[in-house]
């Protein structure tokens, strides 16, 4: 009886021990703390016999206006391959191609840039809201005569609640964002051509502390979308409401090292209605004033 008791102490001293933040760059800074990341994100969709592959990376940079206010900048830069021949090295491969019949093209060129702000919500830290405004960076980036789409040519909306919760070696992670994409003068009209859609994005990350340096975490997220499009069909300008289901699941690492450096990889899976996609994640951040492990 007595090794059962002294086992079960054991582990939950195993359990508690050297318990940490898995997301520290989702929560409210203190002045003078700031983080800097390069991530890149390679979206492929599969499931036809013309692939279409997104390679985006984002610079970020995050930083404590005060205790209770934190501000950042993140830029992109994409590069976009449509390709019956697609090849995975043509991700990599920063070419333009004009836009043909058979819509196969390259593009590649600084798309957008998102100010973001953070908070707590209420009077709880574990709550934190962050809110960016997107906007584009160029000219004409969504498909325009021989130059196939880079990105959207409208304004970002996108606000988040993140709670992070720490159980020893475990931690969850949950993010609730709506998010509106592409808003334009046309997003008002039902006759000029666009689309604007609405989501609401829901992520769970359950993850586990293996040592103090390596964590390991699931991925999982329903996205409900509802879009109005308005388009020319036979001299006409044809309006349409649009709903959708987007699904993602995957599996991530977090390497902590150096005491203030983080990598991290995600591999991903997603679905909508007419798309199959796996995503490739990998990232690097740098956190300034911060001990992220003893």
């Amino acid at each position: 009886m007595h090794k059962r008791i002294l086992f079960l102490f054991y582990l939950l001293y195993w359990i508690g021990a050297n318990a940490q933040n898995a997301n520290p760059s989702a929560i409210l800074y203190e002045k003078g703390q700031a983080d800097f990341r390069v991530f890149t994100n390679i979206y492929y969709e599969y499931n036809k016999q013309q692939k279409y592959c997104f390679n985006t990376t984002f610079l970020d940079f995050m930083a404590a206006v005060s205790g209770k206010f934190n501000a950042g900048l993140r830029i992109r830069y994409r590069n976009v391959v449509r390709l019956d021949d697609f090849q995975f090295t043509d991700a990599f491969r920063f070419e333009k191609q004009k836009l043909d019949s058979l819509a196969n093209y390259k593009r590649h060129g600084l798309s957008g840039a998102e100010v973001l702000f953070r908070h707590k919500l209420g009077t709880n830290s574990a709550w934190i809201m962050q809110h960016s405004i997107g906007i584009p960076m160029g000219n004409q980036l969504e498909q325009h005569f021989d130059r196939g789409f880079l990105d959207w040519d409208g304004i970002i909306l996108y606000s988040q609640i993140f709670h992070n919760r720490n159980l020893g070696r475990f931690n969850y992670f949950l993010d609730f964002g709506i998010r509106i994409e592409n808003i334009q003068s046309a997003s008002f009209s039902t006759s000029k051509p666009h689309y604007t859609s609405f989501s609401v994005p829901i992520s769970f990350l359950p993850g586990f502390f293996l040592t103090k340096q390596n964590y390991f975490y699931l991925l999982s997220q329903i996205n409900p979308v509802l879009a109005h499009s308005v388009y020319e069909s036979n001299a006409k300008s044809v309006s349409e409401i649009q709903n959708d289901l987007h699904i993602q699941l995957g599996i991530g690492y977090k390497l902590f090292c150096f005491s203030n450096w983080e990598l991290e990889f995600i591999s991903s899976w997603y679905k909508n209605q007419d798309k199959n996609a796996i995503t490739l994640n990998l990232g690097v951040r740098r956190y300034f004033n911060r001990i992220l492990y003893y």
